[in-house]
């Protein structure tokens, strides 16, 4: 990772610049003088120090200023930068290395002027601000001795003047900084013109996923899963900061975030990345938290819960696979399978689906909730409904009613011969069956096979809007006298003693492709399915394309403000490789690109995290050695007395204990062995093998903590591409200092505006 994202720690003090000191002083004084002059004397000599003293405490205040912009320079850098690499992931065009870097400063000094443009949270159409009111809050934001927290000494940003955006950089002028001393009544200020630029260097963004470092906020890493308790063992863990859980895999469901035996995992500022399932066999809480995965499986007797501050995204299911289970949601849920791109299969087509009895969920606090897809029986092919919230007793409801059946339904497949359904009764033009209007005229009836032994016989409808209306009629009373409506109504009654309870949101930020329904023990009733194809394709192939680029990167570009994203990071996820940003330029072959002489520049999307982060091959390299061949592991202090240590761990046959390794804080890397977290630890933890948490632990990500213990150790080192071959920051751009971000311009002691500035 660049190097410029390790400065923001940095203290860059500006009072070098300045050091004027006025020195007052009489050499002769005339032994007759009255006293009023020796005082006079003592008032000036008074006001001189004051004069010094506060100087300097408005150069401390200019100082914080600039400590916080800059740290907010380096940030807005470090998005772009990153932006612009995961950017180069959409192969649908080839980029050149000056094009990349020429939309990497557009994109900073674009994000900068909307940070400090903080009144809309966006750029006006003019190149003007749209208040300097709140510019001056923002300054202010970063002073610690303000007159709140210190009435009788404090500073301020008095004014601003005009703010030009041009060319490579932005500036503010005439920013006047004032500290006052009320006990002395003095005052001073001190007046500058910001300049924040774009740094003169050209980054390399060739092949630079392996110099990502945002690993670096994770703490477990597990490319086999993470496992939160044993089915002998419950714990009560907490864990704040990233976790990867899981790989993509033939078998996902061996893989992903598992919670067993009734253990509780609390997620705090957490994110949970999983190319599988996270499956609940216990309890699982999340605060200010985001889980992104497959399918989220709830089993028997558990309890799930998130925050108004906490996401789910799931490329599929939220599953309620068992009985008696708790689902509390508020926040966001983002369900991105689109059915219509599922076709007739349920994979990737999210719904909410309920399939055992008496649990109860309560989605009603969702402040946000897309639902994309539809819930599919379980019969040869599939058998899509109407439901993005999917009842299993409800399902006999999309059968062909036993009145228009010539033979049982479901029947052995033997059984059905010619005339099985009478479907001119059914969809016929006279027919007065009351769902007639919403078949398939031509072909009304639908068979679907049950592993050879059963055949069903499902109503087959001209269109999925008709698919939804249908459930809705048989929810309405107005059509009970039309045939077939008693018998179908009968079914949602004697189903309602088993479904327990559903609660479920309302207004428009609610938008599903199918019936939510609200079940309360002796009613039911739907909603939902108002959601466009075009806002469902775009909602939907944001989400997709952030948790792709997520999986690979462990990075997110983008928000849950789909108009910010467009279809800006459109991927095709039908290749097998995504061509990076450089001067290689791609044919599609038969539906494939081909990679030209420039190989070693494409990313290879098939390629794990973990291959991308570790240097694989430095294990043989470096447990070959006899020093090290029969170590069950090496471990070795950051600092003296620092208590980080890294771990490097070879593979083995046995689960392997931190308690056993002795450390609580550092790095543990290992190569294809399973590791047991019994203890607190504070850092990273990174095997593409399993991570199972085993006892009542706290586990946090610690940047600072990470970064330091893999630069400071060298053995550890050389396994992370991302600081091999050097000593201290990252690869992968200049060294770029805050001067190089942000500037002073025209530094001016008691200032005094020509004209009247706005100010606050």
């Amino acid at each position: 990772m660049i190097k410029l994202l390790k400065k923001l720690g940095r203290n860059n003090k500006g009072s070098s610049l300045v050091i004027a000191i006025i020195a007052v002083s009489f050499v002769a004084i005339l032994g007759t003088v009255i006293i009023s002059s020796t005082m006079t004397n003592y008032s000036m000599r008074v006001m001189n120090y004051q004069s010094k003293k506060t100087f300097y405490s408005a150069q401390t205040a200019l100082d914080e200023i600039y400590s916080g912009i800059s740290t907010e320079c380096y940030n807005q850098l470090e998005t772009a930068y990153l932006s612009s690499v995961t950017e180069l992931v959409n192969n649908n065009r080839a980029v050149d290395n000056a094009t990349a870097n020429s939309n990497m400063r557009i994109l900073y000094l674009t994000n900068l002027k909307k940070k400090l443009d903080t009144v809309n949270g966006g750029m006006d159409t003019s190149d003007a601000l749209s208040s300097k009111a709140n510019l001056i809050k923002y300054m202010e934001s970063f002073i610690t001795r303000t007159k709140d927290s210190s009435p009788d000494k404090y500073a301020y940003v008095d004014s601003v003047g005009n703010v030009d955006f041009e060319g490579d950089k932005i500036t503010i002028n005439d920013v006047v900084v004032v500290y006052v001393s009320t006990k002395d009544e003095y005052y001073s200020n001190i007046a500058v013109d910001m300049v924040m630029g774009y740094p003169d260097v050209t980054f390399n963004f060739v092949d630079n996923r392996n110099h990502l470092n945002t690993y670096l906020d994770y703490c477990l890493i597990g490319m086999d899963g993470v496992a939160a308790g044993t089915s002998t063992n419950k714990i009560d863990a907490s864990v704040t900061g990233g976790v990867f859980a899981g790989d993509e895999s033939v078998t996902p469901s061996m893989k992903g975030l598992t919670v067993n035996n009734q253990s509780i995992l609390s997620l705090n500022e957490a994110v949970l990345v999983s190319a599988a399932n996270a499956t609940v066999n216990g309890t699982l809480n999340l605060t200010s938290s985001r889980i992104w995965g497959v399918n989220f499986n709830v089993r028997t007797d558990a309890d799930v819960s998130s925050d108004a501050a906490s996401t789910i995204y799931l490329a599929d299911d939220l599953n309620l696979a068992g009985n008696n289970a708790n689902v509390m949601l508020a926040g966001a849920l983002y369900g991105f399978g689109w059915s219509q791109n599922a076709g007739d299969s349920s994979a990737h087509s999210s719904a909410i689906v309920i399939n055992g009895d008496k649990n109860t969920v309560d989605i009603s606090a969702l402040a946000k909730m897309v639902m994309a897809g539809r819930a599919y029986i379980n019969v040869s092919d599939g058998y899509m409904t109407a439901d993005s919230l999917g009842l299993k007793e409800l399902q006999e409801i999309y059968l062909v009613p036993t009145r228009y059946m010539q033979i049982t339904n479901p029947c052995v497949p033997t059984a059905d011969k010619d005339g099985a359904v009478d479907t001119d009764a059914l969809a016929g033009d006279d027919s007065t069956f009351f769902a007639a209007d919403l078949l398939n005229k031509s072909n009304p009836v639908v068979r679907k096979d049950d592993g050879g032994t059963a055949r069903y016989f499902y109503l087959n409808f001209k269109d999925n809007a008709s698919r939804v209306q249908y459930v809705r009629r048989i929810l309405d009373s107005s059509y009970s006298d039309r045939d077939g409506w008693a018998e179908l109504n009968t079914i949602v009654s004697r189903c309602l003693e088993k479904l327990g309870t559903a609660s479920i949101p309302g207004g428009d930020a609610i938008k599903t492709n199918g019936n939510l329904y609200s079940v309360n023990g002796s009613s039911i009733s739907a909603s939902g399915g108002a959601f466009g194809a075009d806002e469902l394709r775009k909602n939907c192939d944001d989400k997709y394309n952030r948790y792709k680029l997520l999986k690979m990167f462990l990075y997110d570009i983008g928000s849950d403000d789909v108009d910010d994203n467009d279809s800006k990071w459109a991927v095709d996820v039908t290749d097998g490789a995504l061509v990076s940003i450089n001067e290689l330029k791609t044919t599609k072959v038969d539906g494939k690109y081909e990679k030209g002489a420039s190989e070693e520049h494409v990313i290879d999307s098939s390629r794990s995290i973990y291959d991308y982060v570790i240097d694989t091959s430095k294990w043989d390299e470096m447990f070959s050695l006899d020093e090290y061949k029969d170590l069950e592991f090496y471990k070795s202090e950051a600092k003296a007395g620092s208590g980080s240590y890294g771990v490097v761990v070879p593979s083995g046959a046995s689960a392997l204990k931190i308690s056993s390794i002795g450390v609580t804080q550092g790095v543990i890397l290992a190569n294809d062995r399973d590791i047991i977290v019994d203890r607190d630890f504070t850092g990273l933890i990174i095997t593409d093998g399993n991570i199972t948490i085993s006892g009542d632990v706290t586990i946090t990500a610690d940047r600072e903590i990470t970064e330091s213990t893999i630069k400071a150790i060298p053995l550890l080192k050389q396994f992370f591409f991302a600081y091999q071959g050097i000593d201290g920051d990252a690869l992968g751009g200049d060294d770029i200092k805050s001067e190089d971000l942000l500037s002073y311009d025209n530094w001016r002691k008691n200032y005094v505006a020509e004209t009247e500035a706005e100010t606050k």
